[in-house]
């Protein structure tokens, strides 16, 4: 039974967050049971790791009179239970188990019904035949949810529904042309050898090559021919094999310039690295790999003699998050798995959503998209059984002071993301970036939200509850109430609502640049660290061909002004313009100018100054060319003369 308060809790996300709350549908039921009310029971008992969706029946949706969703109530309260029951029994192919309950709400009735998850042995769940059911089975009859509501699914997207209920998925497939040969034996022995580390007495150790792939029913052998399948190819197939058979399986490490992907070719990332082998002996080398490649710092332990480096993201952490992903990847997809290390986060991403709802990761319950991968995964003990490589994830991130992971999953991209910071929210510099805000009196709860959105790109409502521990509703009131503040937009629809920085709070950051350039000169290297030798050597950043205007005088105490923290904007256009007027002029070498942040140069001075085309590239036909520098036009030089200045 769903009790009143549970039903009103439900009514107050829907009112809260309009769309963006995920498995809860509102139907308006006065007095029938519609088509489109049997199409979502029959979507949410086919959808996989929901394990239940509600239906809020009475409750329609925003209006041109009611901006969020409103009570409409429902007339018949038994007639209309008592009709779901009956059609939930006889409409479709299987029996699909509901519970309901009712409530009053603003003086009118509400019907609120759970709808349960089908195990896969019993999916998937579709209308019985078209008959006089034309709305319900026109395609195949089984329905299903997406990003826009419940949609009749089609022959091919059913394909991985129909797999698991003859209890097979994609990495019992056979490719036809595989054999035997595409077999590493070195791959093997690695095998053995990692085996017998952590179980020396293991029986299968004593098996020969094919013995033991048989018995991880990795092989068939057909017409007197051995054939791997895709799980064997993946685990033990040479690399040659795996590029011939199964190309897009490959995992991509990249190493970011910044905080966000740059769409730019050529100023995207510093350097990238494609992995192409078997699964066991490439998870020590991604690990290996990302460990490198981390920020370490000191350690000494107690009564210890000599200091051990260590990683900031530890070990452990870093193992748990290879194994996952390449152990629950989707490898039916061609896209190869992704390692993107940004310079404040590592993001692990791969195709295949959560088959555990995202809230229930780290429970019990185990759920495995490649079970004949896992179980080699875990007898060398590369994985956690029992679903508890999360909570390790979560633990060892604990004890080294760091935020906890956080998790997106995405089942219409099918898409899942592991986000791990590299450091806690409230370090000091976020510290000083939320005192732009002091006037919105912010929680630690609103503050980490937007931190989150800051560092990351983007938070949404689960992302918020892994690094805050509120709940679903709560979350859902803070994003809320932070978009009323103008702090964050909201972004994307239904399920897969987000939110970013507002301009109004990018503002502020950029206010934090221009006005405390001192606070950011320990922490970048694009800032010089003694800016009083600006002075003394203004060569370094006018022509180098020693042809400077006759004005060096008005320029240099330009140039001071424009080390002042409260220099205008013209004046500090006008610094540009004549920095670039006789030659062109790299934006590091402004930066160093004007004493600023380089990024900030380019957004707040140089992008204003070329969309007035006031300066010009260099490279005209190349604007991201590596050694890119900046001209005064024709017309900044007329707007010199406008300021006063007399060129």
């Amino acid at each position: 039974m769903i009790y009143p308060k549970e039903i009103f809790e439900l009514y107050t996300q829907l009112k809260q967050q309009k769309s963006e709350i995920k498995n809860i549908e509102a139907k308006r039921c006065l007095d029938s049971v519609s088509d489109s009310l049997m199409q979502t029971i029959c979507a949410f008992a086919n959808e996989s790791g929901i394990e239940y969706g509600y239906l809020l029946l009475g409750i329609s949706e925003p209006n041109e009179a009611n901006p969020t969703h409103w009570v409409s109530g429902v007339n018949n309260p038994d007639t209309v239970l008592d009709q779901i029951q009956t059609n939930c029994r006889n409409q479709f192919t299987v029996v699909v188990n509901i519970d309901a309950g009712i409530a009053t709400i603003e003086n009118k009735t509400v019907i609120a019904i759970k709808v349960f998850e089908l195990d896969p042995a019993s999916k998937p769940c579709g209308f019985k035949s078209a008959g006089k059911n034309k709305k319900n089975f026109s395609k195949t009859g089984i329905w299903r949810r997406g990003i826009n509501g419940d949609y009749e699914a089609n022959v091919e997207e059913l394909q991985f529904i129909f797999t698991e209920k003859q209890g097979l998925s994609y990495e019992n497939t056979f490719l036809p042309n595989a054999s035997w040969k595409d077999i590493d034996i070195e791959k093997i022995t690695l095998y053995r050898k990692l085996r017998a580390r952590v179980q020396p007495n293991a029986s299968e150790l004593e098996f020969d090559d094919v013995e033991l792939l048989n018995a991880f029913n990795l092989i068939r052998e057909k017409d007197g021919v051995i054939q791997p399948n895709i799980a064997g190819l993946l685990l033990f197939g040479s690399d040659v094999a795996l590029r011939k058979h199964l190309p897009m399986a490959r995992i991509d490490y990249i190493r970011h310039i910044g905080t966000q992907w740059v769409e730019e070719s050529d100023q995207r990332f510093l350097y990238t690295k494609d992995f192409r082998e078997s699964l066991i002996s490439v998870v020590p080398r991604l690990e290996g790999v990302i460990l490198d490649d981390m920020p370490n710092y000191f350690n000494l332990e107690e009564n210890a003699l000599q200091r051990s480096d260590q990683s900031i993201l530890p070990q452990r952490v870093v193992r748990e998050a290879v194994v996952n992903m390449l152990m629950h990847r989707d490898y039916s997809q061609n896209q190869p798995s992704q390692i993107n290390r940004f310079s404040n986060r590592l993001e692990l991403q791969n195709a295949g959503y959560s088959l555990k709802n995202i809230d229930d990761l780290g429970s019990p319950k185990s759920i495995t998209r490649n079970p004949l991968i896992a179980t080699v995964l875990y007898d060398l003990r590369y994985a956690e059984t029992k679903g508890s490589g999360i909570n390790t994830m979560r633990k060892k991130l604990k004890e080294a002071k760091l935020t906890p992971p956080v998790f997106y999953s995405n089942q219409d991209d099918n898409q899942f993301r592991a986000v791990f910071l590299l450091q806690h929210l409230m370090q000091e510099e976020q510290l000083n970036w939320l005192k732009l805000f002091a006037d919105y009196e912010l929680s630690y709860e609103e503050s980490s939200a937007l931190i989150l959105a800051k560092e990351t790109g983007y938070v949404d409502n689960s992302g918020l509850r892994e690094i805050t521990g509120l709940d679903t509703l709560s979350s859902s009131k803070l994003l809320m109430k932070l978009r009323k503040k103008e702090l964050l937009i909201m972004l994307g629809k239904g399920q897969h609502t987000y939110y970013v920085l507002s301009d109004l709070a990018k503002d502020k950051e950029l206010e934090q640049l221009n006005r405390k350039p001192e606070n950011l000169i320990t922490k970048s290297e694009e800032l010089i660290d003694k800016p009083e030798e600006l002075i003394d050597k203004p060569e370094e950043f006018i022509d180098k061909s020693g042809e400077f205007i006759d004005k060096s005088g008005e320029l240099l105490m330009l140039q001071l002004q424009g080390l002042a923290k409260k220099a205008t904007k013209d004046k500090v256009h006008q610094i540009i313009l004549i920095l670039c007027m006789e030659s062109a002029t790299q934006a590091e070498s402004i930066a160093k100018a004007l004493n600023r942040n380089l990024n900030y140069v380019r957004t707040a001075y140089l992008a204003p100054l070329l969309k007035e085309e006031l300066l010009t590239y260099k490279f005209l036909e190349t604007p991201n060319h590596p050694e890119q520098a900046y001209l005064t036009t024709p017309k900044g030089r007329e707007w010199l003369k406008q300021q006063g200045i007399e060129l």
